[in-house]
């Protein structure tokens, strides 16, 4: 090729404006890619607190407020502003965003300003002392890279994906803080409602202990019955020990998720009473779930990095063509300068191979991660459909064991039924309680992480 044609190549290249590498574009869903939706009025029956899904609508901003608590609300405020490990990602993306713009310096020429200033003596008699006498020079420098085939370019669309990734990792951490302080305070509202119920049931057995003891006086019933109540009474107590303990547990959970040391943990007066289930359920469409899910969209970033990386090494293979001037002192030169690799050992090869298995490896990981994604909003989706079976049975089940109780109670006052076998009753009451409130709290937990699954509402 001579080198009129080299030149106009060049030219035609800075005028086009072209670059090396391909155009990232995000990879297209499969044909079969998604998610069935199922439906809720099989199992919704008589319930009062139906959910139901509405395909294709948008999750909220603040989602958290759909459960109606003020307490919550306030909860996720002080976590948004005071959590160190959010504050480590927004500091994150504040270093991404200084890395774009000292990668965007590359692009312009560079310019810089310097003096020197020289003593020198000068005698015109040899031998004698002569005078001393200086000179300033002033100097300005002035160099520029040719982006001929885009390689520096290329390298700020990877910082550029980069900063993409850490900002959608801001939101990633601020959605799961959230789900997480959300799904905490749920957790204790249901250990509070649970500690109640416990309480209720060693307080009847305290007062069945009381008249026993007198029964037992009298000669009435015999000492098994008193030790059957105190071990079942007992028995409550190591229960209740159990649940103050998670208690304290998620108390402490919240306090670091809102920024706060567990010595600091303040106590919530918050019961599974105080909160509404919401029931219109937001399910995006699998297009829409890609573009709001935000670890999504931080692999998508990851994979166009990679893929700007091709260009890069594809660039450095190519020739490479730098300007530079100087001025001093009514003085000017100009430079141009030229190379092209010829022999690098393989290096050059070897890098730009080792982007391309970088990209593949990316994209698979991109792929695993939109397939986590289908994932979780599928095994939320069929989770609240079976939690609103299990929570209409649960009340069920609770009723009838209230009913046996009562029963059992009344033929117990009349001497028709032993101790033994109200405490049976009395038990089962206790597991169908506990049961009824786990459920209910089942149903507040899938909720919150249909939210999350979905991507948070940013």
């Amino acid at each position: 090729m001579s080198r009129t044609k080299a030149a106009t190549l060049i030219l035609a290249s800075l005028l086009a404006g072209c670059a090396v590498g391909p155009n990232y574009r995000t990879p297209p869903l499969a044909a079969n890619d998604g998610y069935a939706v199922p439906s809720m009025a099989a199992a919704a029956g008589d319930d009062a607190e139906t959910q139901q899904f509405v395909l294709g609508q948008a999750t909220p901003h603040a989602w958290w407020t759909a459960l109606g608590s003020p307490i919550l609300d306030d909860l996720v405020r002080q976590a948004l502003a005071q959590s160190p490990s959010l504050r480590a990602q927004q500091a994150t993306l504040r270093a991404a965003k200084d890395a774009l713009r000292a990668a965007q310096g590359g692009l312009l020429p560079t310019v810089s300003v310097g003096a020197n200033r020289t003593w020198e003596r000068y005698s015109s008699i040899p031998g004698a002392a002569g005078s001393v006498y200086s000179v300033t020079t002033a100097q300005v420098n002035v160099g520029y890279t040719l982006d001929l085939f885009g390689g520096q370019r290329r390298a700020v669309e990877g910082v550029r994906a980069q900063l993409d990734y850490a900002r959608y990792e801001e939101i990633a951490a601020a959605n799961t803080l959230s789900a997480e302080v959300v799904t905490t305070a749920i957790q204790r509202a249901a250990l509070r409602d649970q500690i109640a119920a416990t309480k209720e049931m060693i307080a009847a057995d305290n007062q069945k202990l009381s008249l026993i003891q007198d029964q037992v006086v009298a000669g009435s019933v015999g000492r098994s019955d008193l030790l059957a109540v105190k071990s079942h009474e007992e028995s409550l107590q190591t229960t209740l020990a159990w649940l103050e303990q998670d208690l304290d547990t998620a108390r402490h959970l919240l306090a670091i998720l809102i920024g706060r040391s567990p010595g600091e943990a303040a106590d919530t007066d918050l019961r599974l009473a105080d909160l509404t289930l919401p029931r219109d359920l937001p399910v995006s469409l699998p297009a829409s779930l890609v573009a709001q899910r935000p670890d999504v969209r931080a692999r998508s970033a990851l994979l166009h990095q990679a893929s700007a990386q091709i260009g890069v090494a594809d660039a450095n293979m190519l020739p490479q063509l730098n300007l530079s001037g100087d001025y001093a002192s009514n003085l000017w030169s100009v430079t141009a300068a030229a190379w092209q690799p010829v022999f690098m050992g393989g290096a050059l090869r070897a890098q730009r191979k080792q982007a391309l298995d970088a990209f593949e490896s990316a994209r698979d990981d991109y792929r695993a991660t939109v397939l986590t994604a289908f994932q979780n909003v599928a095994d939320v989706l069929t989770a609240l459909q079976h939690d609103q079976v299990a929570a209409q049975s649960a009340r069920a089940a609770l009723n009838d064991a209230q009913g046996q109780l009562d029963l059992a109670k009344m033929r117990y006052a009349a001497g028709t039924v032993s101790v033994t076998n109200l405490l049976a009753q009395t038990q089962q009451y206790q597991q169908a309680s506990i049961a009824s409130i786990q459920a209910d709290t089942s149903r507040y937990a899938d909720t919150v992480a249909l939210f999350q699954a979905l991507g948070g509402g940013w």
